[in-house]
């Protein structure tokens, strides 16, 4: 990993650390871009060079909680039942303090947004269970 991915990966968590700290004091439409950058130890600059409005930012993070899910249901794919991968994956997640916690938050926070084009967590997930259970028969699964 060259430094500058290790210096986009820092400002990432960093805005992400401090968006998720000044969602406990008020709603996303409150938070201003300066503060956002401010409390993260980064300019407004740095903030607008990885992303182009909060909006963006917000789809960026649902991107990343989305991937690990995807990760998680990549790696346990080699188990035959489909149940038995559904249920160590989100017994993993359930153990990630942070992950739940996140994900929380980017559930309230994505209830707010009426944006037409915003591609929100829910539909998100939606698509990436459908895409990996679509074609899977439960009840044979459940039942044998």
């Amino acid at each position: 990993m060259s430094e500058k991915d290790v210096r986009y990966k820092r400002t990432e968590y960093l805005l992400s650390r401090s968006l998720f700290n000044l969602l406990e004091e008020k709603k996303f439409n409150e938070i201003k871009i300066s503060e956002l950058a401010s409390k993260a130890g980064v300019s407004r600059q740095a903030f607008y060079s990885h992303y182009e409005d909060k909006y963006d930012f917000l789809n960026h993070l649902n991107s990343l909680l989305v991937m690990q899910i995807q990760h998680l249901l990549l790696v346990k794919m080699k188990k035959p039942q489909k149940v038995l991968l559904l249920m160590s994956a989100l017994d993993q997640l359930t153990k990630d303090a942070d992950f739940c916690l996140n994900l929380s938050r980017l559930f309230e926070v994505n209830q707010t947004i009426y944006e037409p084009n915003f591609d929100c967590l829910d539909k998100r997930l939606e698509k990436l269970f459908f895409t990996y259970f679509s074609d899977y028969d439960w009840k044979a699964d459940c039942y044998c």
